[in-house]
């Protein structure tokens, strides 16, 4: 589906056709970037249900309504425990300025919070084509059920897709069939990754990742202070190392790499996207949001010692 083919053969992270030289960041026209940052803010917005903490024990739901968002078009409120409640609005736009002013009202004698409620069929697209734009990414998701939102994640600074995506499906089990698929699909040129989302994400800024994915990284080379050295000229890096098979000591061919800040990683992004080191040209993706590179590796390691 969607143009995609299995990755069957050879070390993860190599594609069939080396087709990708000329995957580099490229900034759209000046005329163009304040929209499609726009376009990708607003699609991640669209989201239409709330959570309010630190309700008074036992609330009912019509005093909730009545009290905090009767000049809202609610469409739901379901009291899920003593103290938490979730507010379904009519529209997304209600549930986004529900949690702007609404948010440390009183109700009662408390004080409550607002957030966007969780969600667990969010998924993260990693290691995208930097040439894909928002209507392939439709074409890709389409076939596996019904979207509540999807978009490019993109810099706030020059508008540039950053080479990952993220997709809300109404269903869970669509959810789940989407990122089984696509886990290890070809997309030009690229091996689709998946990962779930963290399940509390309030506003755009916390989509951009701070570590980056190193792909294509040359088997004879075990020194991750050269890839820190190099990475280095961007800003401070926190962490970098690359991953080595536990069972032979051979090198995996990638790594990770973490930043001070989501700015110095798409610096780094930027200037060494296709970075040749001895007969490899490195290719860095951007990682799930709120998840370091070093928990990762050593995340990925202790599951390989443990099924050694």
């Amino acid at each position: 589906r969607g143009g995609f083919k299995r990755d069957n053969s050879g070390p993860p992270g190599v594609p069939e056709s080396d087709d990708f030289a000329n995957d580099k960041p490229t900034d759209p026209p000046e005329a163009e970037k304040a929209k499609l940052i726009e376009n990708s803010k607003n699609e991640f917005f669209k989201r239409k249900r709330i959570e309010l903490t630190n309700l008074p024990n036992d609330p009912r739901p019509e005093d909730i309504h009545q009290s905090l968002f009767k000049d809202y078009p609610v469409s739901n409120v379901t009291v899920t425990d003593r103290n938490t409640a979730r507010i379904t609005f009519v529209d997304s736009a209600s549930a986004k300025r529900a949690v702007e002013q609404v948010n440390n009202a009183m109700f009662r004698e408390n004080k409550v919070t607002i957030t966007y409620a969780p969600t667990d069929n969010f998924l993260f697209l990693g290691n995208l084509a930097l040439s894909i734009d928002e209507s392939m990414l439709g074409d890709m998701l389409n076939p596996f059920g019904k979207v509540s939102r999807a978009f490019l994640l993109r810099s706030l600074k020059t508008g540039y897709m950053k080479g990952c995506g993220f997709v809300e499906f109404e269903d869970r089990e669509e959810a789940k069939n989407a990122k089984e698929s696509l886990t290890g699909r070809f997309l030009r040129g690229r091996i689709v990754r998946t990962d779930w989302a963290p399940l509390v994400l309030n506003n755009y800024e916390e989509l951009h990742s701070r570590t980056l994915f190193i792909d294509r990284i040359p088997k004879d080379l075990f020194d991750s202070n050269v890839l820190r050295e190099l990475f280095a000229q961007c800003g401070k890096v926190l962490f970098c190392d690359i991953a080595i098979n536990p069972a032979n000591g051979e090198s995996r061919g990638f790594g990770f790499v973490d930043f001070d800040s989501p700015d110095t990683a798409e610096k780094a992004q930027r200037m060494f996207s296709n970075y040749q080191i001895g007969n490899s040209s490195l290719r860095l993706a951007f990682g799930v949001p709120g998840r370091t590179g070093a928990h990762t590796l050593l995340r990925g390691s202790s599951i390989a010692s443990q099924t050694a």
